[in-house]
């Protein structure tokens, strides 16, 4: 295998930088999870403004409604909505439920996108890392070098000639298998 030296360079602050994104990305989790929250928390207090004042004046109208006109009102009033309260609080559960399903759904899904970036961010992390790390372990061996022997290393030159090589040797493998199979 035949590695080549004419990577591109990674600085170091790309480790740093890569850090960075990666607390910044988890601190923007965090943040849209409390946007979810509060626009689900607006729903539910929209929910129970709805509920109390217009569904349940509205029911309360219509009840009334289907009341004898000779009923007094005032002293029958308790009981009707003693028998209407379940049906008010039944209607509100429901869409109260309706609305936690969906939060949850939400936060479910941002949660694993978030899972899923943080597992790659990890992975580009550590590969930043490995680079970096790998360039500078190449500019020290270079620097040994050039002062063991005095000189610079053409390594760009040194693996074209390998490459050649390695390509003369496939060639002279192949005409020796072809005349082998004569």
């Amino acid at each position: 295998m035949i590695l080549s030296s004419s990577c591109v360079s990674i600085p170091k602050s790309s480790v740093q930088l890569s850090e960075e994104i990666r607390k910044e990305t988890e601190e923007m989790h965090k943040l849209n999870i409390t946007l979810v929250q509060q626009l689900f928390e607006e729903r539910r207090n929209t929910i129970n403004n709805f509920i109390h004042n217009k569904y349940v004046p509205k029911v309360v109208d219509n009840y009334r409604k289907l009341l004898p006109e000779e009923l007094d009102y005032k002293e029958q009033l308790p009981s009707v909505i003693k028998n209407i309260i379940p049906v008010i609080l039944r209607k509100k559960d429901s869409l109260q439920s309706l609305l936690e399903n969906q939060q949850n759904q939400i936060i479910g899904n941002l949660n694993a996108n978030y899972e899923d970036y943080n597992r790659a961010s990890y992975v580009l992390h550590d590969l930043i890392t490995s680079a970096s790390k790998l360039e500078a372990e190449k500019r020290k061996t270079m620097q040994s070098i050039q002062n063991l022997t005095g000189q610079e290393i053409d390594v760009d030159k040194i693996e074209k000639s390998i490459v050649n090589f390695h390509h003369t040797i496939e060639q002279n493998l192949k005409v020796i298998d072809t005349s082998k199979k004569q």
